[in-house]
């Protein structure tokens, strides 16, 4: 099963980190500069998972994630923010998010965040029946 996971952010060098974090797993990358292009994506390709920024000019991560709530409470979202932001982290869980991670962050950690969440979100089926 290939994944799909969203990376949104406005800075493309973050973006970037992030696509290079999870390129070994070879999951399906997609990309978005802010949260409008954001819903669009998930609207078209419906990724496992968002990893966002929070502050992001336009449409902040918060509102993003309401609107991909109400769509489709099935996504799995990561939250990235910056380490000044430990106040934020009440109203991000607040939001129904699996996780956050705080920048600066180091590549091995987030791939294994990013896999152990998209590993939560397999069937039953997939795992094989003991017997």
């Amino acid at each position: 099963m290939t994944y799909k996971v969203l990376i949104v952010d406005d800075v493309a060098t973050i973006r970037g980190f992030v696509r290079a974090a999870i390129a070994p797993l070879n999951y399906s990358i997609l990309e978005a500069p802010n949260g409008a292009r954001a819903l669009e994506l998930c609207r078209q390709e419906q990724p496992d998972l968002v990893v966002t920024d929070w502050n992001m000019p336009g449409m902040r991560g918060d509102e993003l994630i309401k609107h991909i709530r109400a769509e489709d409470p099935e996504t799995r979202i990561i939250v990235l923010t910056a380490e000044g932001a430990r106040d934020q982290v009440g109203a991000m869980l607040a939001l129904d998010i699996q996780g956050y991670v705080l920048k600066p962050f180091q590549l091995p950690a987030l791939r294994r965040r990013i896999e152990a969440i998209l590993l939560q979100r397999l069937p039953r089926a997939a795992f094989p029946s003991k017997g």
